[in-house]
């Protein structure tokens, strides 16, 4: 399980498990990013919350991900750059489901390193 806290601070954060099932992200005044890339789902679905206030929250995951985020902006922005797989009867795409609030802050998802 993941349990990241980042306050007045934060930095870049890297999970590796063969069997990831969630958790929580929070980070005040502060950032944080995930690197999940190294992971694989531990059964069909993981569920992880987030909360942001005043700060910010990346996570990379690996490409063969379905994720929904479910993540409320309040005066702040949730994103999906993720590209997400075409489902397939014989191996459906683990899932990923982000919920949670990012007040006056903001979350984002995607499948690649930094931008640009």
């Amino acid at each position: 399980y993941l349990n990241e806290s980042a306050l007045f601070g934060g930095g870049p954060r890297r999970i590796v498990t063969p069997a990831f099932k969630g958790g929580h992200v929070t980070a005040v005044l502060g950032g944080l990013e995930i690197d999940l890339r190294d992971s694989s789902i531990g059964g069909d679905k993981a569920v992880v919350d987030v909360f942001v206030l005043w700060g910010g929250v990346d996570m990379i995951v690996p490409e063969g991900w379905n994720v929904a985020v479910k993540v409320l902006p309040i005066f702040g922005g949730a994103g999906d750059e993720t590209s997400h797989p075409l489902p397939t009867a014989e191996s459906p795409a683990p899932q990923l489901v982000i919920t949670g609030y990012a007040v006056f802050g903001g979350f984002e998802v995607r499948n690649h390193g930094k931008k640009g």
